[in-house]
């Protein structure tokens, strides 16, 4: 009774926030948390969502393939499909909620994992400032990864699996074994996660060093009495490595990923390290600048398995710009205390203790009326980026697939891997009025290509190239950089103009290729003895070929699909217009 007495008169001495701080707290989270949701919020469409889409369809109408399709060069070949489970949601969830609420979602998932980042660092006491500092620098360094696409499955699991094993797993805490039984939630989530993308060989990977640095940690401090705990970890381990095989290849999942990953992927951007002078990567740099400081400056005890991970993943980072996510998810939870500690001594070192002014109520309202209408901006743009999928026309060759689709020039195609799904979702899925292709080459990589067939693209792509520059296959001939364009005998190649490399290679080829179509981003070839003959029936004379320098700006509405030669002619001029070619309804249903 005396005990709480005390308790309560301690409680009633300490000051009370008052209305203005309160609501002063609140509105500067509310800024905060619309700042990282516009940084969460690109709605720019990455090259292989077209293909996500359509696969998810496919599965979805016909069942999961076993062979690549939509391709020529690799007819037959496996397909491991790592992501279906993605595409499976992407598929159903596009037509459901439409792009704005595809992308709504996408930013509310990606500020829910922002949520448990703030509700980890509030438990371990951290002030509101360097908690939302940190949060914002992790939204910002997140922003060019936070895409529609399957990676964003493994970047949430990553973050859910290290919120479950942190609470189950306090520090220091005697009673952490009565909480460990909630880590066997770890079983379903890896047997979820193996379904979506084949990024949760990297979170196992992460959860085996935090779990035996967890055991090594209570071994020192309880000794045998932990036994128990630290068997019931390899048993979880061993459990949730097991359910990854539940998937529709089993094992042979597995060893896919494991022979993909043995071989380096550097004529894939993403793989590369981040680039130390460009601009994109200032928020990078800085969270590793802020990391080192705050690693060499804090007071406050360094976790061993902690620091561990993050130096292990910042590692990989910088080898992989892939990784990046890894290293600022972890940073998110675990940093934010360390960051006080190290503002709290530039604090004491840079101004003497002197007794802080109180705000008058003016004061303290203002700044609350400001925070609140900075928010209604910042909202306001907010819902204008979450209005649509933007389709950039300077990225994509919308003009170019027009003219395909106009002209009815069907059969295989070599082009970008990069634009290759957006073909496929073009001119592979059997849309009424549109000619069919194949193409050689596309971002599904070595899911259902094989080594050799990469070599084949990469040569035309990039040539010959500086040792490390590139992964070949033993089996692969010497660089020939022509040869893809007699392989499976193409009678159409696209283009990127802004790549020298391809364009070089055509020129020399001139001979069996003719220009049909250009404008200041993209170059269709033809063969010439399909297209450039007289007495062929494909043949397209020079008033047919549209050869010119024309820009290409603004954005197309997604999906930009061609539409049909019939609904351009029969429409009225608003409508045939080039910002309206994606808005013709197909059967295939692209919303």
């Amino acid at each position: 009774m005396k005990r709480s007495m005390t308790m309560r008169a301690s409680d009633t001495s300490r000051p009370q926030p008052n209305a203005g701080e309160t609501w002063g707290r609140h509105a500067l989270i509310l800024t905060v948390m619309l700042t990282c949701a516009v940084a969460l919020s690109k709605s720019h469409a990455d090259p292989d969502i077209w293909g996500h889409f359509q696969y998810g369809q496919d599965a979805i109408h016909h069942g999961l393939p076993a062979t690549a399709s939509y391709t020529y060069t690799a007819s037959g070949h496996r397909w491991i499909n790592h992501e279906i489970v993605s595409e499976y949601l992407l598929a159903a969830a596009l037509p459901a909620l439409g792009q704005a609420g595809l992308l709504t979602v996408k930013c509310l998932l990606g500020l829910g994992m922002l949520g448990l980042m703030f509700r980890a660092g509030i438990r371990r006491s951290v002030e509101l400032v360097p908690l939302l500092l940190v949060l914002l620098l992790a939204a910002t360094t997140l922003m060019q990864f936070w895409c529609l696409r399957p990676q964003l499955m493994t970047y949430l699991f990553f973050a859910l699996i290290i919120a479950l094993v942190d609470r189950t797993l306090p520090i220091g805490r005697e009673s952490a074994g009565r909480c460990v039984a909630w880590l066997w939630l770890l079983v379903p989530l890896f047997a979820v996660w193996a379904n979506t993308h084949g990024g949760f060989v990297a979170g196992y990977c992460v959860l085996v060093v935090y779990l035996i640095g967890r055991s090594v940690q209570l071994v020192r401090h309880h000794g045998r009495r932990a036994r128990g705990t630290v068997m019931l970890f390899g048993a979880i381990l061993l459990v949730a490595g097991l359910a990854t095989l539940v998937n529709p290849y089993g094992i042979e999942l597995h060893r896919w990923l494991l022979d993909s990953l043995r071989s380096a992927r550097p004529e894939i951007v993403e793989w590369q390290p981040p680039e130390l002078t460009s601009p994109a990567w200032v928020g990078w740099w800085t969270l590793v600048a802020a990391f080192v400081v705050c690693t060499v400056g804090t007071r406050r005890p360094r976790d061993p398995t902690q620091f561990l991970l993050l130096g292990l993943t910042l590692w990989q980072a910088c080898m992989h710009r892939r990784h990046i996510p890894f290293f600022v998810i972890l940073f998110g939870y675990w940093m934010p205390i360390h960051v006080q500690s190290v503002m709290h001594r530039m604090r004491r070192q840079s101004t003497p203790a002197m007794v802080k002014p109180v705000p008058s109520a003016w004061n303290r309202w203002g700044r609350v009326i400001g925070l609140f209408a900075t928010s209604v901006l910042i909202l306001a743009y907010l819902i204008g980026q979450l209005r649509e999928i933007r389709v950039p026309r300077s990225g994509y060759p919308v003009a170019a697939f027009q003219y395909l689709a106009d002209h009815q020039l069907d059969g295989r195609m070599v082009v970008q891997f990069k634009w290759a799904q957006y073909a496929i979702a073009a001119f592979g899925a059997g849309r009424a009025g549109m000619p069919r292709l194949d193409v050689a080459f596309d971002g599904r990589f070595r899911t259902c290509y094989p080594q050799e067939i990469v070599d084949l693209y990469f040569d035309f792509a990039n040539g010959p190239t500086k040792p490390g520059a590139r992964h070949r296959s033993p089996y692969s001939p010497p660089v020939q950089p022509g040869r893809i364009l007699e392989y499976g005998r193409p009678n159409l190649v696209l283009i990127n103009r802004r790549r020298q490399h391809p364009e070089m290679v055509m020129l020399r080829h001139q001979n069996d290729w003719v220009l049909l179509y250009q404008d200041d981003l993209a170059q269709l070839w033809g063969r010439r003895s399909v297209y450039d003959d007289p007495t062929s029936e494909h043949y397209i004379g020079a008033s047919d070929r549209c050869v010119t320098n024309q820009p290409q700006s603004g954005l197309a509405r997604w999906p930009a699909l061609p539409r049909r030669r019939h609904a351009l002619e029969s429409g009225d001029a608003v409508q045939a217009s080039p910002a309206s070619l994606a808005t013709a309804r197909t059967t295939t249903r692209f919303p």
